[in-house]
């Protein structure tokens, strides 16, 4: 949305938006201003109830799994200094 791009669009501490709405599941970048973050959506509960996504916060990277399946990573953004 606009008012998110304003938000983050100026921050180079944002790396990832964990986000909804669209139904579908993606995981890639979006471009906002000077930042580009990790967009991570995952599809609606109706779709099934294995509609969910473990996030793992580490020291230096965040993972994320595919939808519905913890032990597979889907993605890894790294964190912090030189990432």
């Amino acid at each position: 949305s606009k008012s998110l791009g304003t938000a983050v669009g100026g921050s180079t501490n944002v790396v990832m938006i964990l986000c909804g709405h669209r139904h579908t599941d993606d995981i890639s970048p979006i471009a906002l201003g000077a930042s580009k973050p990790m967009q991570v959506r995952t599809s609606a509960m109706f779709k099934g109830a294995d509609q969910w996504r473990r996030i793992r916060l580490h020291k230096d990277k965040i993972e994320v799994s595919a939808t519905g399946a913890p032990e597979k990573v889907a993605a890894t953004v790294g964190v912090g200094v030189g990432r």
